[in-house]
């Protein structure tokens, strides 16, 4: 049995040559990546280690992971990074405090970012300051100087969705490849409801045809890691065990269906998709998909049923309608649930969709182009603030 991984087509869900779990498979692979609007080895691109430019550095609100952030922006290719607790040039951070801080004085409620100036205070220089996220939290221009995030706009933000790590070249030739035995009908893998169109999607989708739940949302069936051993004692949910991703994958391969549906999504999260869609794709199933209102720009329309789509179609073609806001998503959810059970009943146009390339036009997304990220980047390191007043 075979399935299509974030690292490639692996028999048995297993590479050989690779001793690593899922987290350092996605994030450490040597191998190309999309530059210029075309795959390329990552060792072409590397920056020689004797002319990469000194890049101090600190952080706050990483937990250590720093490495992590290095290692999905690629930038340890492309400079030397140099840790200093009180004269960094760049201060990366996100919305957590750093595990030395205690208490939350360095919070604020406002977009859920943290209040960086006062965290300032401690450093004998100005650093530039950097806010990386791939949740959905919106980057606030008069708190940082510059942001990676999953916003679609501002001048100081690079949009870097949470799914971009999980592209390859692999991703971009799948709807070419064989499709697995699909003997499953739909699958919902979460710990949580995040929002009302989550339990809604579930109950109609379930409703017309019963679908799998092994995690603590909606659950109805063993977890998937029931043979899986923790990484601690300590460690109790699914995510937190070894080989997770990997077994997920496993589970989610039979399936000809997915609900992917983002924990928000309105217009303040304008441009917030993470991997939830794509580890769908991945399995080679249809993504039955609650987010972003323009995921069409990341993803092809074809290739999966969206549920703001269906919206967005039904309001083009019933302008004057008068249902209230509970009637409209019902009417809409109804709509997706007869969509999900045309594309079940009819196996040429299921096979169909499946055909369709991931990407609009068949193109890898500008967004996983590691030129213009890298760009930014430059624009970021290069940016002069005035020194620390004494």
């Amino acid at each position: 049995m075979s399935f299509v991984s974030s690292v490639g087509i692996f028999e048995s869900g297993v590479n050989p040559d690779l001793n690593l779990n899922s987290k350092d498979m996605l994030l450490n692979r040597d191998e190309s990546v999309y530059y210029d609007g075309k795959w390329t080895p990552l060792k072409k691109l590397r920056v020689p280690s004797h002319k990469r430019r000194t890049i101090k550095y600190s952080t706050v609100g990483v937990k250590g992971e720093i490495q992590r952030i290095f290692a999905y922006l690629k930038l340890q290719h492309r400079y030397n990074f140099v840790k200093s607790e009180n004269k960094p040039d760049i201060l990366f951070f996100d919305k957590n405090l750093s595990p030395k801080e205690k208490g939350d004085r360095y919070l604020d409620e406002y977009h859920g970012m943290p209040n960086i100036k006062k965290y300032l205070k401690k450093f004998k220089t100005n650093p530039v300051t950097l806010f990386f996220t791939g949740e959905n939290i919106r980057p606030v221009k008069e708190k940082c100087d510059f942001s990676i995030s999953f916003r679609r706009s501002g001048e100081q933000n690079y949009r870097f969705p949470l799914y971009v790590p999980y592209i390859n070249r692999d991703i971009s030739k799948l709807h070419t490849t064989p499709i697995p035995p699909k003997n499953k009908f739909c699958h919902c893998i979460y710990s949580h409801s995040a929002n009302y169109l989550r339990e809604k999607v579930f109950d109609e989708v379930n409703a017309y045809k019963k679908v799998d739940a092994p995690g603590s949302f909606k659950k109805n069936m063993p977890p998937i890691n029931s043979n899986l051993k923790p990484r601690n004692e300590s460690s109790r949910k699914s995510r937190r065990e070894k080989n997770w991703w990997e077994a997920k994958m496993k589970f989610i391969q039979p399936y000809k269906f997915g609900i992917a549906s983002e924990n928000s999504f309105s217009d303040k999260n304008a441009g917030y998709i993470t991997e939830k869609i794509v580890d769908v794709f991945l399995a080679r199933s249809i993504p039955i998909y609650v987010g972003d209102s323009k995921s069409d720009l990341d993803f092809n329309p074809k290739a999966y049923i969206s549920y703001t789509h269906i919206k967005s179609d039904f309001l083009k073609e019933n302008p004057n309608h008068n249902l209230i806001p509970e009637r409209l998503r019902d009417k809409v959810m109804s709509l997706l649930v007869k969509q999900v059970a045309k594309v079940d009943n009819d196996p040429d146009l299921y096979k169909e969709m499946l055909s369709q390339p991931i990407f609009p036009e068949g193109k890898v997304t500008s967004y996983a182009d590691f030129k213009p990220l890298w760009e930014f980047f430059d624009k970021v390191i290069n940016f002069k603030k005035s020194k620390k007043l004494l």
